[in-house]
């Protein structure tokens, strides 16, 4: 998408984020797996929530902060995803609204409980 935002005037915003139940080595949960660069979606979404702020700590790159909350997504966590969602698209007007995967992470295993906020900063340089 971030080439067809240069040579087609395609638009798009990163608004959202999910976190799921992969990314990790079920065998090892000190470590995570490769991501897989072909995945259109998280492989077991369980949250997903608005982007709590967005920095511009230079001219090429934008970390996204996202929080969960002691309540939210009380599982182990191993994948993070943050989706773009389409705002202009002069070759396909159709497909404003739509959302895409951005950037997906793996983590090792994580637990989450109702003691703990996340906030998860995802720095993506282009």
């Amino acid at each position: 998408m971030l080439a067809r935002s240069f040579a087609e005037g395609l638009g798009f915003k990163i608004s959202r984020f999910s976190v799921g139940t992969a990314g990790y080595d079920p065998t090892d949960i000190a470590k995570s797996l490769p991501v897989d660069n072909t995945r259109t979606t998280l492989q077991s979404e369980i949250f997903s929530d608005t982007v709590d702020l967005v920095e511009s700590p230079n001219t090429t790159g934008r970390s996204f902060y996202c929080r969960l909350q002691p309540t939210e997504a009380n599982h182990g966590l191993g994948e993070i995803g943050i989706w773009g969602e389409v705002v202009h698209s002069p070759e396909n007007p159709t497909e404003v609204g739509d959302f895409f995967l951005f950037a997906l992470v793996n983590q090792p295993f994580e637990g989450n409980n109702d003691d703990y906020t996340y906030i998860y900063r995802i720095v993506v340089q282009y």
